[in-house]
């Protein structure tokens, strides 16, 4: 069972240190480079059998994505994607996977030639978001805002194995290949864990209660922490013609980070 550890706010000096330092190389490594793009970027993947390749994508649904030299910083070429990227993971052996949310559907992605080889329906779930992949034994998980579901899918032939409910506002997933856990983390403030049995089959868990908001998460697979960031969030405003379901905004000065383990 997963419990919260401690909570790492602006005025925490030590833990946050300490966090810091432990998370530092991954920060930098995101960090290294100001890459040219169309669009407002969103998800950077570095496909370890292409030297040098990253693959950026964009928010803006019709942008291409581009691929870049991870030396030097320059688009080598570009992809178009006919949709909205969200999230992406790469295979490790020349094939890069992102969700495209408005077309509620996957894109298989060869890093080489920067060509797309498959896309495939991740029905039940729609409006696609976070994407994890158990590389060992070739399975993606698709988390979808719209239908609320999570679908874990064969990553050779786009097959969906099986699927679950999930709660409101998914943006993250991961999975941990030592523990074979799996893990989605929603806006309305829920981790749902489940379990690999095996490659075909996974079982549910449990669903740790967070905070609104908590919807962002990383996972550190040494310790098996989990860390999700959320604020203060104020009511929302009154509803107009415009805009008939005014989110909840945060309030300045409440961010936090909440770090769960076991």
């Amino acid at each position: 069972m997963f419990y919260l550890v401690m909570t790492l706010t602006a005025g925490g000096a030590s833990p946050l240190a300490t966090q810091r330092a432990m998370i530092g190389p991954y920060q930098l490594l995101l960090s290294y480079y100001s890459l040219p793009r169309a669009g407002q970027a969103l998800s950077m993947t570095i496909e370890s059998t292409t030297p040098g390749v990253t693959v950026q994508f964009s928010q803006a649904a019709l942008d291409p994505a581009p691929g870049t030299d991870a030396k030097t910083g320059s688009v080598v070429g570009t992809i178009e994607l006919g949709g909205g990227p969200e999230f992406a993971v790469a295979d490790g052996a020349g094939t890069v996977y992102v969700n495209i949310e408005d077309k509620n559907e996957l894109v298989a992605i060869d890093s080489g030639t920067l060509k797309i080889k498959s896309r495939w329906p991740v029905a039940p779930a729609g409006a696609p978001t976070a994407l994890a992949m158990d590389i060992k034994h070739r399975r993606l998980f698709s988390t979808g805002r719209n239908p609320q579901m999570l679908v874990v899918m064969d990553a050779d032939s786009g097959k969906v194995i099986q699927s679950f409910p999930i709660s409101a506002g998914v943006d993250a997933a991961a999975f941990e290949p030592e523990t074979g856990l799996l893990f989605a983390s929603t806006r309305e403030g829920m981790i749902h864990v489940y379990h690999e049995d095996s490659p075909d089959k996974f079982s549910e868990v449990e669903t740790v209660k967070t905070e609104f908001g908590a919807k962002t998460m990383g996972l550190d697979t040494k310790t098996h922490n989990l860390f999700v960031d959320t604020a203060d969030f104020a009511a929302p405003a009154a509803p107009t013609a415009e805009r008939p379901n005014p989110p909840r905004t945060a309030v300045q000065g409440t961010f936090r980070v909440l770090v769960y383990g076991r």
